[in-house]
């Protein structure tokens, strides 16, 4: 087939969704430390009891997770290493006004995304070259040849904005998701790689019902913190 379109594919905008969390989080009584890093995991035996952040503050709390995006490997404290390591993404948006197109069109690759505001996002790139965020002519390139192998309209748009980021990615391409085997109240939520945005309400839910102490939904042992114990074994003999 030359093409399939999915009537029921929706989008949404990532940074305007996070701002709005991040509001309501605030109305229901979230605490935040902008900028503040985590040295220790508190324990009691085998229990999580809270972290020590670098600026000497010590958090008590019955659970704690692990939410850190492409940074969740770099927790030296944890009680197992996470293979979670950046997936640099780099993205630009094009001014389409009037619209060009109303649906997302996805391509091997490239994919486009119209927004209401007349912008077209272009993305995107996956470079595993550690925490180095650029936006490179190679990268633009890539972007840009494959929108306009898409919809050949988008050459002549003016460009309106680049950018990058980091993907959380994992060797088997799976989140790690569920309570620590040794550390049951330590609980992972990370590893979605590009599907953070989309997963993250199911994850929330997945989440809340470890936290509750109920069995959640869907089984989370294929997505368990130590399945890839065996693997580094392996590697090393």
């Amino acid at each position: 087939r030359m093409a399939l379109r999915f009537p029921g594919d929706h989008q949404v905008e990532n940074r305007a969704m996070a701002t709005a969390l991040w509001s309501a989080a605030a109305r229901a009584g979230a605490e935040f430390r902008i900028g503040a890093q985590a040295a220790a995991l508190l324990r009691d035996g085998d229990h999580a009891t809270g972290l020590l952040l670098a600026g000497g503050e010590r958090i008590s709390a019955g659970h704690v997770v692990l939410a850190a995006g492409a940074w969740s490997g770099q927790m030296g404290w944890l009680p197992r290493a996470l293979p979670v390591e950046p997936v640099h993404g780099q993205l630009l948006s094009l001014e389409a006004v009037p619209p060009v197109f109303r649906h997302v069109v996805d391509s091997p690759r490239a994919y486009l995304v119209p927004r209401g505001d007349g912008r077209v996002i272009v993305g995107a790139t996956a470079e595993r070259v550690g925490f180095r965020k650029a936006v490179t002519p190679r990268g633009l390139r890539a972007l840009i040849d494959g929108a306009v192998e898409i919809a050949p309209v988008l050459e002549g748009l003016p460009l309106r904005e680049t950018w990058s980021g980091f993907r959380p990615g994992t060797p088997d391409g799976l989140p790690v998701l569920g309570a620590d085997p040794d550390v049951p109240s330590l609980v992972y939520a990370t590893g979605h790689y590009r599907n953070g945005v989309l997963l993250a309400p199911l994850t929330g839910e997945l989440v809340g019902s470890v936290l509750r102490g109920e069995t959640p939904e869907i089984d989370l042992a294929p997505y368990a913190a130590d399945r890839f114990a065996g693997a580094e074994e392996h590697a090393s003999v």
